[in-house]
């Protein structure tokens, strides 16, 4: 049993690849003993001031992976536990990749050292710091045409193909859709960390992503999830203008924290779990159960030295445009 006392007490959990096997369905069934599970609509109709919510959980899932379809849709179904998925509509229709996928398949080949020239060239920060971040930080620091064109030249020189599909289709998410189990929200079309971006591009990746997945769906899309989340550093008040703007209800965030009827509507937290072989049940439970100091626990963790990583590189990247 996890032992959840005093408020807030409602839970937000973040999956984004998920493997195969029994995991998830386990880590859900270990939820449930804890915590009831409530659908999109319900956390909304919370933050907006409407009935309280105690000891939930809500089940989210961010870009849109194919395993969403083949490996948790069954769990959900077989359990009744409602969900949202956060897709790009862009990717969803072109079948295509996030460029975080065309990393993993240039690192598949070897490529690391042509990528990190390509990067080199585009990115202003000290040669010296840029060797002592990965990969991952130094492209989730530019904007997202940089880092486009840094891939792109590196698979060039590599003679690498990028792309394929790896995330839900149409026919998928129409599935999906139908279900009545899963609320889809937008993701951008891209997956650019929006801070980085002019005031036009960033606001045509919230607009366009919301109006495209309505028009797929044919339905109000209400609800957001921002790439990668992390308040401060990756979206601010900029980005909540404009979803205001479009009819957005609910944004979320990747910052770990517990939420209940205070929380900004358009910066609720999850906590992120992977499906990572260290994800015991023991683990499952000790990480949701210290969601909120679980920022200061990892301190010294990958996740905490990339966010350090990334804010170095921040400072040191020329400053965007106010308008574009």
């Amino acid at each position: 049993m996890l032992p959840f006392h005093g408020p807030p007490t409602n839970l937000v959990l973040l999956f984004h690849v998920v493997p195969p096997g029994p995991w998830l369905r386990d880590t859900l069934t270990l939820v449930g003993r804890a915590l009831r599970f409530v659908d999109a609509a319900a956390v909304a109709a919370c933050l907006d001031g409407g009935a309280p919510l105690t000891r939930t959980c809500h089940v989210t899932f961010d870009d849109g992976d194919r395993s969403v379809y083949d490996h948790a849709f069954p769990v959900l179904r077989e359990l009744g536990i409602p969900a949202t998925v956060f897709i790009s509509p862009k990717v969803t229709l072109e079948e295509g990749s996030f460029w975080f996928q065309d990393l993993d398949t240039l690192l598949a080949v070897g490529a690391e050292g042509v990528l990190r020239t390509a990067i080199a060239a585009r990115n202003p920060a000290d040669a010296a710091l840029q060797r002592r971040c990965t990969l991952t930080s130094l492209l989730k620091s530019m904007p997202y045409r940089d880092l486009r064109g840094a891939l792109d030249s590196a698979a060039s020189q590599a003679g690498v193909s990028l792309g394929g599909r790896h995330n839900l289709n149409r026919a998928e998410v129409l599935d999906l859709h139908r279900s009545g189990l899963v609320t889809f929200g937008a993701h951008t079309l891209d997956h650019p960390v929006l801070a980085h971006e002019t005031d036009g591009y960033a606001r045509a990746q919230i607009v366009d992503s919301v109006v495209q997945l309505s028009d797929l769906l044919g339905a109000p899309v209400e609800h957001f999830a921002y790439p990668n989340g992390d308040a401060g550093l990756d979206f601010g008040d900029r980005e909540k203008a404009v979803l205001r703007e479009c009819g957005v209800r609910v944004a979320y965030a990747a910052d770990s924290a517990f939420y209940g009827p205070d929380t900004d509507p358009l910066s609720v937290p999850r906590a992120g779990l992977s499906g990572a072989a260290r994800e015991t049940a023991a683990w499952v439970a000790a990480r949701l159960l210290l969601t909120p100091v679980w920022s200061q626990v990892r301190t010294g963790g990958h996740a905490w030295r990339e966010r350090r990583q990334r804010e170095r590189l921040s400072q040191a990247r020329t400053p965007q445009a106010a308008a574009g």
